[in-house]
Parts: structure tokens; C-alpha cells; sequence
């Protein structure tokens, strides 16, 4: 197949040139430069969704989210972790599912904090059922190395919900 003009012969392939893309678009996200980090993630997902990888789509999507919570588009971010939650959760891996989970919350945090519609509530509510179901899913595995990045989305809500 070919992806931009240039001949892609097989999977391996493709997720090489997709890690080229993450890497680009890594450094560019260090500089600041968020149009170029995120057109490079989205070139490195459609290469992987060539090969089908649900691993790597999982990846992807991380990077996008991260993205798109950079430009301050939680809405879209919390979409986007949401996806990889979902990823992970096919793939069993425990720890990566937690981690999607909480940058999840932290999306629902600022979509709360920033709202004035009648969505606020919804937000709050999400933030909450999140941050109960990745407490119960971190208890369960025996994830620890989050709990002090729970704890301080619990204190945060907290205070926002005051």
C-alpha cells in the first residue's frame, strides 16, 4: 500500500515510519509547537491503523489527547483518553488503563472549572464516577505508583466542588 506517496510494504514498515512520526512530533510538542506535534501523532495513528494494532492505536491516541488538552480542548481530550481507555481495557493492561483513567478525570476537572452551561454538573459527575472506578481498578491490580496522582485529583475536586 502507500501512505503519501511512498510505497508501505508491509506493517513493519508502516509502524517504523509511525515511530519516525512520533518522534517528530514528540520534539515538536517539547518546543511548543502543538499544530505540527499533533499533525504528526495523526500521521503516525493512520499508519498504525494499517497494520491494526490495538496497542499502538492505544499510543496514538494518547498522544492526541495530550494534544488537545495542550490547546485547551478538554472536551476533545477527554474523548480521545476515553478512547484509549477503551483500548487498553481490550489489551488487559492494567496499568496504562489507570493512567488513561486519570488523565481522563483531570479532562473532566477543567471541563467542570471552565463550564457555565448546564453541562457543569455532568462534568463533575463524570470526574467522580471516573475517579471511583480507577480507585476500584488500581485496588484491585495492586496499582500503586498512581496514588499520589489520585489523591491529588480527589483534593482538587474537592476543592472545586466547593
Amino acid at each position: 500500500s502507500q501512505y503519501e506517496g511512498l510505497e508501505i510494504e508491509g506493517s513493519s514498515m508502516a509502524e517504523a515510519l509511525a515511530r519516525h512520526y512520533d518522534t517528530i512530533g514528540t520534539i515538536s510538542l517539547g518546543k511548543k509547537e502543538l499544530d505540527t506535534a499533533q499533525t504528526m501523532y495523526q500521521k503516525a495513528k493512520e499508519l498504525r491503523e494499517v497494520g491494526s494494532k490495538v496497542e499502538l492505536l492505544a499510543h496514538s491516541d494518547g498522544n492526541l489527547a495530550c494534544v488537545a488538552a495542550l490547546t485547551g480542548d478538554w472536551l476533545k481530550a477527554s474523548v480521545v483518553f476515553g478512547r484509549g481507555v477503551h483500548l487498553w481495557t481490550r489489551l488487559g493492561d492494567a496499568r496504562m488503563m489507570s493512567i488513561g483513567q486519570l488523565n481522563q478525570v483531570e479532562c473532566f476537572i477543567e471541563l467542570f472549572e471552565k463550564s457555565g452551561g448546564s453541562d457543569k454538573q455532568d462534568y463533575k459527575v463524570s470526574a467522580h464516577t471516573t475517579l471511583s472506578a480507577v480507585k476500584a481498578h488500581m485496588d484491585h491490580y495492586g496499582i500503586s505508583e498512581f496514588d499520589q496522582n489520585y489523591e491529588g485529583l480527589v483534593g482538587r475536586l474537592k476543592v472545586k466542588s466547593t
